[in-house]
């Protein structure tokens, strides 16, 4: 059985064809030696680090102890502006880095939650985000990792011990955090109506990252998007000339999804943890 995650579905849009070679062909493909790539990949550290703290202190570690531990400005910051601003509810049973699961079009989809908070009546999802600019709610709402997420709650959500009975759709909702930005969380409110634009979606996600062909696979016609992509040596034989006026804006895209899929020992291959959030 195939399994994807949003990281696939955001290949895909992104390019076919970096989606072939990554997903399907699985070619390990060094990036371009670049400043733009250097500053990427130094985002993509810190944006871990930072997660890995984040869940540390859900799982009681405190604050104190956690941050005698960071030695860099804005990791340093960004913790500070957790513990000022938390957005996780006081009266929610919190899962943290958690792995959810569901066979759907004969597909197994998988997601990777930062948080997730469990209330009576309403469940949230929660995930950080370090970029320096904050999302655009509408993107965001069509986005894979939403919609993904969403939809693999509401197939998910009786599994969980601390939440009992059915819900609908409206009782979930998505929280993007920024790290840089704390006091304006985005929520985006799911629906029935959305539930069923998804059912059609991912089924029809599914027919599309399929097949094994490379014909289906063709390359972007955004050549912009293959500035920043480490395959551009393998489908141009030589490094792209880097356009600075663009770099600020894929450092910050969506696109990258760089906490997708997690270190090991951070999430995906670790075993769930639940606790009650306590203040810090």
């Amino acid at each position: 059985m195939k399994q994807f995650s949003q990281t696939q579905i955001q290949d895909y849009l992104f390019c076919p064809r970096r989606y072939f070679l990554s997903h399907i062909q699985k070619i390990t493909w060094p990036e371009p030696v670049s400043p733009s790539f250097e500053k990427i990949e130094e985002s993509n550290r810190q944006g871990k680090a930072f997660h890995l703290f984040i869940n540390r202190l859900i799982q009681g570690v405190s604050y104190k102890e956690l941050i005698s531990q960071v030695y860099e400005t804005d990791l340093n910051q960004w913790l500070k502006n957790f513990k000022k601003y938390n957005p996780l509810p006081d009266n929610a049973k919190i899962f943290s880095e958690i792995e959810i699961s569901a066979i759907f079009a004969e597909i197994l989809w998988i997601g990777y939650m930062d948080a997730v908070a469990f209330l009576p009546d309403k469940i949230q999802i929660f995930d950080w985000k370090t970029s320096r600019r904050v999302g655009d709610p509408k993107v965001l709402l069509n986005s894979p990792q939403t919609r993904l997420y969403c939809f693999l709650m509401m197939q998910n959500h009786q599994n969980f011990l601390n939440f009992s009975g059915n819900i609908s759709p409206d009782q979930i909702e998505m929280v993007y955090w920024y790290a840089r930005f704390p006091s304006d969380p985005i929520h985006l409110q799911y629906s029935a109506e959305l539930y069923d634009k998804d059912l059609f979606y991912f089924k029809d996600m599914a027919e599309k990252l399929c097949y094994d062909d490379r014909a289906n696979y063709p390359q972007t016609l955004q050549q912009n998007n293959c500035r920043f992509c480490r395959f551009q040596t393998f489908c141009f034989k030589e490094t792209l000339l880097e356009d600075e006026s663009l770099e600020d804006e894929f450092l910050d895209s969506e696109l990258f999804g760089f906490f997708q899929q997690p270190d090991q020992d951070i999430a995906g291959g670790s075993e769930s943890a639940q606790k009650n959030f306590e203040s810090f």
